[in-house]
C-alpha cells in the first residue's frame, strides 16, 4: 500500500486553507486603518502643540508654504516632517487671523471644506475629516 495524500484530499485543505484566507484578511485591514488614525491623530497633536507655541512666541502662525519647515526650526518640539500615513503627503494647514487648523483626508483621502475663520465657523463635509484644534486663541 503507498502512502501519501490524494487529490482530493489537497484540494480540500486548500480549500478550508482559502476560507480561513478570506475570513481573515478584511479584519487585517481594519487593524491597518484604525493604526494608521491612530498614528494621525498623535501627528496633530504634535502639529498642534507646535503651532501653539509658536503662536505664543511669534505671535503669528507660521506660513501656510512651509510650516513644518518653520516649526522645526523654531519650536525644536518634533525634527522630522511628520507625513499623512494614508495620503504620503504632509499635512495641511490653514490660517486666518486668530484661527487654524491642521487637517488630514482620513480614510476617504478627499477634503471638501468650508473655512470661514472671519466668522468664526468651520463646516468639514468629509466621513473620515480629522481637524486639530479649530478655536479662537487669546
Amino acid at each position: 500500500m503507498k502512502r501519501g495524500f490524494t487529490l482530493i484530499e489537497l484540494l480540500f485543505v486548500l480549500g478550508v486553507l482559502a476560507i480561513l484566507a478570506a475570513l481573515t484578511i478584511p479584519s487585517i485591514r481594519g487593524i491597518q486603518d484604525e493604526s494608521r488614525l491612530a498614528r494621525i491623530q498623535a501627528d496633530l497633536a504634535v502639529l498642534q502643540s507646535a503651532t501653539e507655541a509658536y503662536r505664543n512666541r511669534f505671535g503669528t502662525w507660521p506660513s501656510e508654504a512651509d510650516y513644518q519647515k518653520e516649526l522645526i526650526e523654531k519650536t525644536g518640539i518634533f525634527t522630522n516632517r511628520l507625513i499623512d500615513p494614508l495620503t504620503k503627503e504632509e499635512y495641511i494647514f490653514r490660517s486666518v487671523g486668530r484661527y487654524y487648523a491642521v487637517l488630514s483626508p482620513g480614510l476617504n483621502r478627499e477634503i471638501n471644506t468650508v473655512l470661514d475663520f472671519n466668522a468664526g465657523t468651520f463646516t468639514a463635509v468629509a466621513d473620515d475629516l480629522i481637524v486639530t484644534n479649530l478655536r479662537e486663541l487669546k
